[in-house]
Order: structure tokens, then sequence, then C-alpha cells
């Protein structure tokens, strides 16, 4: 019986280690995603993904019109009434408008101008065809982790594509902070080279005229 006993305790024991591995590893994987979801086109809100003139992004739905709307008119009384709340009987004299539940404001991606690979891997190992790295890399304005093998790009990751190990590893290692901020540095300099370049073609412009 007591062997019976201990059995059942350590496969309760078991199942709530699995369900804290679970709960961490979930929650390791959102918050890197949210970081990497900072990042992209201008054009896109970097809580969505979507674009500006997508619907969340206006407070107020129009039963009169059906279009979407982020200011009050001041010409005509509006009722804001909940999404779907029916309201009897309608007075024509006055437009219902619903609010939108899904809104927030549109906050645009940071758009890094550059393609750039951290210049040393964050996390390094070696398999069955020699030695892998995992580096992190702007492309297209977007942050990426990119497995090398024996210095040959194998493979591209998102956040929610890479294996949790590598993820872990990314901030135990340090190595987002030590991108970001090569990447930072990089932006200065070609900033000045810009700089310079800039003002001898602004001399060369004003020149002609």
């Amino acid at each position: 019986m007591s062997e019976d006993k201990d059995i059942l305790k350590l496969i309760k024991e078991l199942e709530n280690a699995e369900e804290k591995f679970e709960e961490f590893a979930d929650e390791l994987r959102e918050n890197v995603k949210k970081i990497f979801e900072l990042f992209g086109d201008a054009d896109e809100c970097r809580i969505c993904g979507y674009t500006e003139k997508s619907w969340m992004h206006y407070k107020y739905f129009s039963r009169k019109d059906y279009k979407r709307y982020n200011e009050l008119p001041k010409d005509r009384e509006v009722r804001i009434i909940k999404p779907n709340e029916k309201v009897e009987p309608e007075d024509d004299s006055i437009e219902y408008w619903e609010l939108v539940e899904e809104y927030h404001e549109f906050k645009p991606k940071i758009q890094v101008p550059i393609d750039i690979t951290s210049k040393t891997p964050f996390y390094k190992t070696h398999g069955e065809w020699g030695l892998i790295e995992y580096k992190l890399r702007f492309r297209a304005h977007r942050l990426e982790i990119v497995r090398y093998i024996e210095q040959n790009e194998a493979v591209t990751f998102t956040a929610s594509e890479a294996p949790l190990a590598i993820l872990r590893e990314l901030i135990k290692s340090n190595g987002l902070i030590d991108f970001l901020k090569y990447t930072v540095a990089q932006l200065k300099e070609q900033n000045k080279s810009y700089e310079g370049v800039s003002k001898i073609a602004k001399q060369m412009a004003e020149a002609i005229k």
C-alpha cells in the first residue's frame, strides 16, 4: 500500500511540474514575441500587426452608414451603444454608433532601416552536422533568429517558430540586449556618414541654382 501511495504522489508531483513548465514556457514565448513584434514596417501596428486604417483602430461603428469613426460629430445627435445592442424602437432622428470592443490606438512598429546580423552568436552547440550557432538579425525591418551550421545559414525563425530552448538561451545570454545595442551603434555610424553626404549634396544643389 505504501508503494502505491508513493507512486501516486510521484505522479501528482510530475503533473504539477508539467503544469508549471507549460506555464513558464508560455509566458517566456509570449513575452519574447511581444519584443519581436515591436519591429517591422512602420505602417503596421505593433499591437495587432494591421495597418492604421484597419477596423480595430476606430472607436465607433455607425449603424446608419456602416462606416467607422474616431470622433463624434458635432452637427447631429449620436447615441453610443454596446456592440450588437438592440434598440427598440429606434429613433430616426438619432444615429446609433456602436463601441468597437477591440479598439486600440494605432502604434507603428519600429522600422529599422538597415539589414544587420549580430557579430557573435548568443548560443552555440555541436550536432551531427558540426558547429551550430544562433544569431539575431534584422532583415526587411523584422527581427528574426538565424541558425547557422558550420557558418552557413540553415534556418530562420520568428519568435513563434523558434524552439523554446533557444528562446531561453536568448534571454539567459543577454543576446537580445547586446544585439539591440550593436544595432543602435551601427545606425549612429550610418547616420554620421549620411549626414556628411547630405551636406555635400545640399551644397551642390545650391550651387546649381
